[in-house]
């Protein structure tokens, strides 16, 4: 293999470690299409579910949900766990500015770069950035995370006007760095299963044979 070869599999590999490396401790699980019309996935190329602890609070945080648009780009909600409309929601306030979402696609490209390269750049997030607090009507609270390795093009103003928490009412719209879920989460999650199944398969053998 020649040194451009190396070049690039050294890049691969230092892009995979980091995407491990923001999205540690983050669970991120696929939704089933339901197939229902005017379902996120009749608008979305797919949908996740992510969840990971407060690291403060050591509990629990209520999953969200996270929208892969067919564009790249994450769209970010509070999840349908608690209310599928947004009628319960007393106040909202965010923690972030969003960047712009006027620049062309080498500019995001070059961003990217810059957030695989371990830089800081103008709105970048990750899966652990606190985004926003939710105030609900019965008086209980919620802290919503980006979710997401990226940076911040847009937050939902008018969330409290929306029908539904899982499209109007979505919290932000992230460019990820890389692809969300990322390919090395993905991976590496697969490889786990493999060597589970394998393992299971090797001690079965060796009980047939006992």
């Amino acid at each position: 293999m020649d040194s451009q070869g190396h070049r690039e599999m050294k890049r691969k590999r230092e892009k995979k470690d980091a995407s491990l490396a923001m999205y540690e401790g983050i669970e991120i699980t696929p939704r089933a299409s339901t197939g229902r019309p005017g379902t996120p996935h009749s608008f979305f190329s797919s949908s996740h579910t992510v969840l990971h602890r407060d690291n403060e609070e050591t509990q629990t945080i209520k999953q969200q949900v996270v929208h892969c648009h067919a564009n790249g780009l994450a769209i970010v909600t509070i999840g349908d766990e608690q209310n599928p409309d947004c009628s319960h929601i007393e106040s909202i306030v965010y923690h972030l500015e969003p960047t712009s979402t006027t620049v062309n696609i080498n500019e995001r490209r070059k961003r990217t770069a810059k957030l695989f390269k371990g830089k800081t750049i103008p709105g970048s997030v990750t899966p652990k950035t606190l985004l926003a607090t939710i105030k609900f009507s019965d008086g209980s609270s919620q802290k919503a995370y980006a979710g997401v390795w990226g940076c911040l093009l847009e937050i939902n103003e008018n969330i409290k006007e929306a029908q539904d928490v899982l499209l109007d009412g979505y919290l932000a719209i992230i460019q990820p760095a890389g692809f969300f879920p990322p390919k090395a989460l993905t991976q590496a999650g697969e490889c786990k299963e493999e060597c589970q199944t394998k393992g299971q398969k090797r001690r079965k053998g060796e009980e047939d044979e006992v």
